[in-house]
This record gives C-alpha cells, structure tokens and sequence, in this order.
C-alpha cells in the first residue's frame, strides 16, 4: 500500500492451447496499461470504519429503542442490522437511513419484554470488507423500574412558526444521575454539529432553531438517558410553512377616491389575515393595513387624482406569505381638497370692503378650478343673513363687495369650484367696515335745574346698529331762549368722554329759558342732533356758609356755623348733615336762620366723621360746606364679643370671635392677644393676630386650657374677654381586634371581633359593605348582617363611626354559601301527630360540593307569637349549634332543656328522602325530642359545607346553607289515658315538688312577718311593695324610679321569675336585637 492506498491489478493466465500465446500476449499489453495509468486515476479502497456506534441501552415495556450506526469507507459501506445472528424483520422493526447515507437507525416501537432483549449487531460492508459491533438491549416491566430512572418532565409540544423565525421545542427531564438529553427528528438524531450554530441545544434541554426553514419541519422527539436507562418523549410536530401568493390580484377605481381591490380567494388554504402594503407613486412612505380573510378589499381615503401602487400578502398561522408583484391605479378626480390660500380683506368705506386670494395648492386641486364663490356674513345688526357673490372667474384673485352695513363686522369665505363640485371653504376672516357719522342721535335726553345757574342734562348712546363707528364724545348744544326763540349763538359743550352720560352746564343765568339738544361723533364727524329739550333755570340759592368745629370732651363736637356771603333773597334755615365714615346714612338736623351752633353728642372716639352744612332760601338748598374731623384714639373699652371654639383635635384649638362693640373700639383695632393656659398651672402662653380667628398649637392631648382675649389699639389694650374652656380631644383609643367571620350563611353572615382590655366605648361602630353601613354598639362583639345574595362575594369594613376613609378599620372578605337547598321540607304522614312524632319529605340537595352535616332543625313558636319565619339565616345558625348540642348526662337534662326556642333535632352525615321528628333518639349528639304541641312550629333543613379558611385569619369560618322554612304546623294536644307513673318519671318530679314545697313556705312566712311588723295602709299591695324597695335602697336615683315610672319603665313591666328564662331567650333572638332595644 502506498500513499495512494491498495492498487488491484488482475492477471488472467492462459491454458496450454494453441491460444495460450495469443492471450499472454494480450495480458501482456492489458498489463503494460494499467502500469502507465497514474495513481490519480484509479479510487482508492478502504475498509469501512464507524463513526459512530450504538450503545447499551435499557428501555421500557412499550416505549422506544433507537440504535444509531454510522461508518465511512471507500466504496460507502452499507449498513445492515443483525439479531441473533439474523437480520432483523418486524413490523416493530423500523431502520432508518441517515440523508448522507452514512449510516442508519435501528428503531424499535412498542418494546416487548424479553421478546426484544438480545443483543442486536451493526455490520458495515463494503468491497473493501467489513466490520460489525453490537449493542445490548434491555427491556424493564413498570414495575421493575429502578429509582432513578429518567423521566420526562416536560415534553414538546405541536408548535407552528413562519420561516425565518426562532423555534423553540421545550423539553425538562429528571434522574438520578440527572440524564442528558438528545434530541431525534423524524426518527433521526439531531446532528447539532452541522447546522453552523443555528440549531443549539439550550442548558436546559430545549432544542432551539433560529431562522427556522422548511427543511426544519417534522417530528421531534426528546430523549432523557441515564446510567438507568432511557425514556423517549411523546413526539411533536414543528410546521415551517406559510400560504401561497394572491392569484388574480387586480384593482379598479371608484368615482369617490376609492380604489377596490380584487383576488382570487385560496379556500383550500387556512389565511387568517390579509396584508396589503400600498404607496404613492414615487413615495417610500409604505401604509400598512390588515384585514379578515375576503375576495376583495376597499382602500379609502386615498388623494383624487393620484398613482398608487399595491402589493398583497396572506397570512396563516404558519406565517406571512410572499406579497405580489405591485400594481398601480389612479384614483378619479374630485373637489378641492384645499380652499383658496392667504385670504384677505380690506374695508376700502364704510359701505364696501376688497377680498383677495390665492388658488389652491396644485395638489389638493384635483383638477381644474372652474370659479370661486366668496360669501359674507354680518356678525350682528339687521341683516345677519348668508350672502353669496358666485360666477367669479377661474383666472380672478380678488372681488369688491359692496352695499355693505357701515361699520358692521362681517365674515368672508373663498371656495374653489372644480367640474365635479366645490371644495372647502378657507377659514373665515373677520373685517369691520369704515367707520361714518352716527346715523341717529343719542337716546333718552333728559334736562333737570340743578340750581339759578346750573342745569344738569342726562342721556343714553345711539343704538349700537346706528352708531357707526366708535363713539368718541358728545357735544351738548345750549341756546338762550327768549319768546320762544333763540337769541345769540349757540354754545357748545365737548364732553370728549365716550362712557359719558351727563353733563353739567353751569354759569347761566336765574329764571332764564334754555334750549338744549346733544349730539354723538365719530372720528368721521358729529351725527344727527337729539330733539330740543327746554328748561328754565330756577332762582338764586345761598352761597357756602362758613363753619367751625370744635371737638370737646365726652364724646361730643362743638358745630358753629355763620350766614354766607352770597345770600340772595331771605335767609330761612340750615340743613346739617353729618355720618361717620363707615356708615351709610347721614343724621340731618334742620335750623332756623337764627341758629348758629349745635353740639353733635354720643361720637364714637378714633372715629372719622363727615359734616355738611348748607344755607336755605325760598329758591332752594345752597351749595354745602364740608368738613372732616377725626375724634381721639384711645385703647378699647371693652373686650372682644362671642369667643368661642370651632374646632378641636388632640393637639390644636380653633378659636373665633368679634371685635368689641363699636362704641367700646375707641379706634381702629390694630391687634389681638389670645392669652391661654392649661388649668392646673399657673403659666400663661399667649399668641398675637391681626385677624378674628387663630388656631392654638402644640396643645397637650385630653386637657382643658383657660382662654381668654384682647383687643388693642394704637393707644394700648382694652379689658380681658371673660374666660371659655375647652378640652382638647384624646388620642383615638384602641380599637377593635380580630375581625373575622365565624359563620357564613346563604344570605347571612356573622361577623366577630375582640375588644382590648384599655377599650372605651367611643360611642358606635360601624360596618360598611356593598355601599351600605350598619351601626352596632361598642361594647357589642358580633353582629349578624342579613339580607345579602346567594354566593356572592362581599367585603366588610369594620370602623369607628366618626373616622373617616384613612382612620382605623379592619376588613375581611367572603364570599356567601350557594343556594344549595331550593326547596322546602314538606309533610309526609299526620297519622303519628298525636303521639308527638311526625314524618317529614327532605328536599334534594343540587350540589357537587362536599357537604359535612346536614341538621334538621325545629322553630317552636306561640299562637299569639306575631313573629314571621321568611329566612333561616336571620337566625344565629352558629349559636344554635353552640347551644343546641345535648350532653351525656342522660333523659333527664335533655327534658330539663328548655323547649321554647329554635332547636336542633338531628345531625346527619347523609340526607334521606324522609325522617320522623320526635322520636327520641339521639342524632350525633342532637336529642330529638317529641314536636311541642298546641303551638305552632317549623322545621327547615341546614347543610354545613366543608369547613374553609379564611384568608390571613388563622380562625375557620363556618359556612351554612338552609332550605326555606316548611309551611307552619300545629301538633293538636290530645288525653292520655291515666297512666302509673315511672320510676324515671318519679325521680324527675318528686325533687321539683319539694323544691316548691320549700319556696312556698318560705315566702308564707316572710308575707306574716312582715304583715305583723307594719300597718296595713289604704293601698295595701302598691305601697307595700314600694315601702319594701325603698327600705333597702338608699340611692336617690333608685328611689326616684321608684317613685316616678317613666313611660319606658310602664311600656316594659316586672318579668315573674318563672318566666325569666322565656323571656331572656325571645331577647337573645334577631343576634339579640330585642335585648339592645330593651335596655337601650
């Protein structure tokens, strides 16, 4: 062998013939041939050799055995598989050829106990020769499997994913040792080695795919293998695929911008979504758009007169297929999508403004502008109408619009026309024409004679539509009168203010004639004149007297007046008027001419005051002298009014008050002291303010503090307010623990909590649940809450009733039992009534959930008891069963227990069809006495699920569903034949009527002592019993209930001591609803 491998060369010998010199001739050449052949040309052999072997493997009764063998050689050998010497043949019997040819795969499925354990061989041939090993296989029963064998945790699942996206089969197996985990596909192995790291095998066993193709798709199995053995996993499909491209895909469109899409449906494949990617001609800007599965599809809202292009795809749960070649489509023309652009106006009068504008962009034109129309509109006025000025020219720019409103404001729109219809209108421009003349007078002129020289002219503007513009002033024009006519020029008064409305003309003449009009202007000019208005001026007044004040002591001033210099005519009076600044009112005192002084009395000191004297004459009131004075600031003399409290917590105060009256102010309050202490110390604190209120901090928590004020001046303090006390709230008290629910019942629960030792009671507590809230005592423990829904979940809060949403609260929630027992117990048999016995049908139970107990429970009730049996769970169920349950101490306490309240007769693991009350015999723990007679009674039926746990609580919660109550039923009462009494019954009987006996005694000789010792008064038994009470009380409050009945001590009499008992268990009903009523 060289370095080219084994050379064969075959030599042929020739026989003795007469042909033998012939053929060795011809060897002869033949070897000549081949010797000159190079190496190159002739393949090399080689024998075979594995690269890969099988392995020992022990597997399990029905699972799977795979046997890998791969070798190479030259030629390629051929893989064979041996058992026992035989080539192995089965239905079982699966080889597999690996895709290069390289090898095979030996697989057994189901495995069968020792039909398939042997020893199976590999033999790999070639021309070159052949080789061979052999693997054991071990087949294990279920029973037989050793600890530790592997076993798959978690196996693959059916998986479908689009080409190109990342596959991951998940696997998760156990062992001891922990077994590696492989991986076959279509009964291959996984050769991990040769895909360039796109298939990996994760730390964790899954098999992960990324850039998944078609040639991954197939069946995966996970194998787990150990020193143990080995375990398959049940085999998962992985789908690499995705739909077909669109056929037929075509688009037409539509006189509204629409473009409708057209293809040819697959049904045969399963799409679940279409995708369409389109796009302006000549744009990147791709829209995206899914839809359901169709034949057809609508694009809207594309532009008028526009190229698209469109490509279309399906999509499968495989993945998203390969999109069409693009087509193109136009969309129709339309209306301008845009209106004219840069629209503006221009007033060119007070009648007519100019409007210009741009075209549309070319873009949004979608065709040819025809025309343009420009309406306009006044905003107010008459004419608030829409006006249109139309067959404006495609080539026009700008229009003039006339016959305007003069200065009105109006609204102006440009729409651009194309062949198909008008597009939009520009965005409206507002433009008010020129200002004019206003076109009417001002309103309302009024003339009134202030005095001999001076009148007073009133009026109101023109009506805004006639004023024209913006009202600048108003002339007032004034003419002397005489007969009837004016004399001289006019005079005119500029009132250059145009919130103007009166104006006073002075310097004219007594007893004289005017004519007075008005008139509006503009910055274009006056308007038209108001209508002549005549007044005649009144005679001459007095002029300003002359006045001195004088303030003196006690509050008063000192007024001192003289006549005035212009007196025309007589002198009759004086008219004095005078107020303090801060109120509203003047007092007015009239004088005669001869008085000259007043003194003003009762002013009030560091006040301001305002004094006016005028002259009288018989043509009227002169003009006023005005002074002002100011008296004195002194500090107060007296305190701030109504100090009192209005708001409190643990550590703060709120005050309020008044100033002191305002004749004790004695100037202008400047500040206040609020001095406070707490009332066991002497300490005072104080704290200044401008204001009528303060907050008091830093306060100790449940103290009384001593508050008192004072007002100050700029002159000192006044006088201390009397003192208030206030107490400051305590810290919030401990509060309830342990809310829990203790039974929950179909429309009931019953909810529990504790009281620490430190609680005091605070007043209510409150409940809160489905937006409703119940009140409960504090001193209270539980409470029964009615009226709720069947298997409803509810929340219950549990709070102090004045804390608020952030103060202390408990909650629980629960959820309400089911409504398992629809129907009512109903009787069975009457004929066993007379002996106290009765047979009762039980009603069915529709439920699956896991019932505990049934009870059987009996209401007894009166003839005249007014009470209604509608619900069960207005009951205390879980009390019931507390109190309810007999002990062993035999017959005679179960006949001691009292027989007028609710009470359980049976307690059953099972429900039967029928039961019979009455038959005194013992029910887990449960006596089930004979039905009462001559008294109504019901009985309804209880089932207790299986206990629950309540969330975060470390109590169980009961929870109960009752059937409805059956219909009443009354036992009738019959005579017995006389009968010799039992031993059992003597031994009940004769220590009850000694312990009578004995009573009776007693209270006999007490009623003779007691006669003998006291008088017999009138009344013998209400002040007999009175006298006895009052002897051994010596409380003043006892004694006055004794003496004095309230109603409530009438409404609610002594209860006798043999009836104590009844009457304590009626008060326990309703969650002892009665008693709180009693004694509240």
């Amino acid at each position: 062998m060289g370095e080219w491998g084994h050379y064969i060369i075959y030599f042929g010998s020739g026989d003795k013939t007469g042909e033998g010199s012939s053929l060795t001739s011809q060897l002869g050449a033949v070897q000549e041939l081949l010797f000159r052949v190079r190496a190159s040309l002739i393949r090399p052999l080689s024998l075979p050799s594995f690269v890969k072997t099988p392995e020992d493997q022990t597997g399990i009764s029905g699972g799977v055995a795979s046997f890998v063998c791969q070798a190479v050689g030259e030629p390629k050998p051929r893989i064979t598989w041996m058992k026992k010497g035989k080539k192995v043949s089965s239905q079982r019997f699966e080889v597999i050829e690996v895709d290069d040819g390289s090898g095979s795969v030996l697989r057994i499925q189901p495995l069968r106990t020792h039909r398939d354990e042997a020893i199976y061989e590999c033999t790999a041939v070639n021309s070159a020769g052949e080789i061979n090993t052999s693997a054991k296989l071990t087949v294990l029963e279920e029973n037989e499997i050793p600890p530790g064998f592997p076993s798959i945790d978690m196996g693959p699942q059916l998986k479908v994913v689009e080409r190109t996206r990342t596959a991951t089969m998940l696997c998760a197996a156990s062992g001891n040792p922990d077994p590696e985990i492989s991986w076959f596909k279509d009964f291959l192995p996984v050769d991990i080695n040769s895909s360039n790291g796109r298939i990996k095998q994760l730390r964790s066993g899954a098999l992960q795919i990324e850039n998944s193709e078609e040639s991954d798709q197939g069946k995966y199995e996970c194998v787990a293998t150990n020193s143990a053995g080995t375990r398959y996993s049940a085999p998962a499909n992985l789908y690499v695929r995705v739909p077909a491209q669109p056929s037929g895909f075509e688009a037409e469109a539509e006189p509204d911008s629409r473009i409708v899409l057209k293809w040819l449906w697959p049904v045969q494949e399963p799409i679940t979504l279409y995708e369409l990617h389109y796009w302006e001609a000549g744009s990147d800007n791709k829209i995206r758009v899914t839809f359901i599965p169709a034949g057809s599809y609508a694009v809207e809202g594309l532009k008028p007169n526009t190229l698209y292009m469109f490509s279309l795809a399906a999509r499968s749960e495989m993945g998203l297929g390969v999109f069409t070649k693009p087509i193109e489509a136009r969309t129709a023309q339309s209306t301008p999508s845009a209106p004219p652009q840069d629209v503006q106006v221009l007033s060119l009068s007070s009648t007519s403004i100019k409007v210009s504008w741009v075209p549309p962009p070319a873009a949004s034109r979608h065709g040819a502008i025809v025309r343009y129309t420009v309406s306009y509109q006044a905003v107010n006025g008459e004419d608030t109408e829409r006006h249109e000025v139309t067959d404006i020219g495609a080539d026009a720019t700008s229009v003039i619009l006339d016959g305007l409103g003069k200065w009105t404001e109006y609204v102006v729109r440009v729409r651009a026309h194309t062949d198909v219809g008008p597009g939009p209108e520009s965005a409206p421009v507002r433009i008010r024409t020129n200002e004019d003349v206003p076109g009417a007078p001002p309103r309302k002129v009024e003339v009134e004679a202030i005095n001999s020289t001076a009148i007073r002219v009133t009026w109101k503007p023109p009506l805004s539509g006639k004023q024209h513009g913006q009202i600048r002033g108003y002339q007032v024009i004034y003419s002397r009168l005489e007969n009837g006519e004016p004399r001289g020029q006019p005079n005119i008064m500029d009132v250059a203010l145009p919130e103007a409305q009166e104006a006073i003309i002075s310097g004219l003449i007594s007893e004289t004639s005017y004519s007075v009009t008005v008139a509006a202007y503009t910055t274009r000019g006056d308007g038209a004149r108001s209508k002549a208005k005549v007044i005649k001026t009144t005679g001459a007044v007095p002029g300003k007297p002359t006045m001195l004040i004088s303030i003196t002591i006690g509050n008063t001033a000192l007024i001192q007046w003289q006549p005035p210099k212009d007196l025309p005519g007589e002198l009759i009076g004086y008219r004095l008027r005078y107020k303090r600044m801060d109120e509203e009112s003047f007092t007015v005192h009239n004088f005669g001419s001869s008085d000259d002084h007043y003194t003003a009395t009762g002013l009030f000191k560091g006040a301001t005051y305002s004094f006016h004297l005028s002259a009288k004459n018989r043509a009227g009131t002169g003009e006023e002298f005005v002074k002002n004075i100011s008296t004195q600031e002194e500090a107060p003399s007296g305190f701030p009014l109504n100090l009192s409290v209005v708001g409190l917590t643990t550590t703060t105060t709120r005050l309020t008050w008044a100033p002191p009256a305002p004749a004790e102010r004695n100037g202008r309050i400047a500040h206040y002291i609020v001095v406070y202490r707490d009332i066991n110390s002497q300490q005072n604190s104080t704290n200044r303010t401008t204001e009528t209120q303060m907050t008091l901090h830093d306060l100790r928590p449940d103290t009384t503090y001593d508050i008192r004020i004072q007002a100050f001046t700029s002159k000192g303090g006044g006088p201390m307010s009397p003192s208030i006390q206030s107490r400051t709230m305590a810290t919030s008290p401990a509060f309830a623990t342990s809310f829990g629910v203790k039974a929950v019942m179909k429309t009931s629960v019953l909810l529990t909590w504790e009281l620490p030792e430190n609680f005091k009671s605070q007043g209510l507590f409150k409940i809160l649940y489905n937006q409703q809230s119940v009140e409960v005592q504090g001193t209270t423990k539980r409470k029964l809450i009615t009226g709720l829904k069947p298997d409803t979940n509810y929340s219950f809060v549990l709070m102090s009733r004045g804390n608020s949403a952030g103060g202390l609260q408990q909650q629980v929630s629960i959820r309400t039992a089911p409504d398992i027992l629809k129907t009512k117990p109903v009787l069975f048999r009457t004929d066993e009534n007379s002996s106290g016995k009765i047979t009762i049908n039980l009603p069915n139970v529709a439920t699956s959930s896991p019932i505990s107990w049934y009870y059987i429970v009996v209401v007894p009730g009166s003839l005249t008891s007014s009470r209604r049996w509608e619900n069960p769970d207005e009951m205390d169920l879980d009390e019931l069963l507390k109190f309810g349950k007999v002990s062993s101490s035999g017959l005679r306490r179960r006949r001691r227990y009292t027989e007028t309240g609710p009470y359980i007769a049976a307690k059953l693991e099972f429900l039967p069809e029928t039961f019979t009350l009455g038959d005194g015999q013992n029910y887990n723990g449960f006596y089930n006495r004979p039905v009462p007679s001559s008294q109504p009674y019901q009985f309804f039926v209880m089932a207790e699920m299986k206990e629950q746990h309540l969330p975060n609580a470390n109590e169980k919660q009961r929870v109960f569903s009752s059937s409805p109550y059956s219909d009443p039923v009354m036992v009738e009462s019959t005579k017995l034949p006389h009968t010799v009494e039992s031993p059992e019954m003597l031994w009940v009987m004769g220590p009850v009527l000694a312990v009578v006996l004995i009573v009776s005694i007693v209270i006999a000789i007490i009623l003779f002592k007691r006669k003998r010792a006291s008088p017999l008064p009138k009344d013998e038994h209400l002040s007999g019993v009175k006298d006895s009470l009052l002897a051994n009380s010596s409380d003043p409050v006892e004694m006055r209930r004794i003496n004095y009945q309230t109603p409530g001590m009438r409404e609610h009499p002594p209860i006798s001591v043999c009836e104590l008992a009844d009457h304590i268990e009626r008060l326990k009903a309703n969650d002892s609803l009665r008693f709180s009523q009693e004694y509240e």
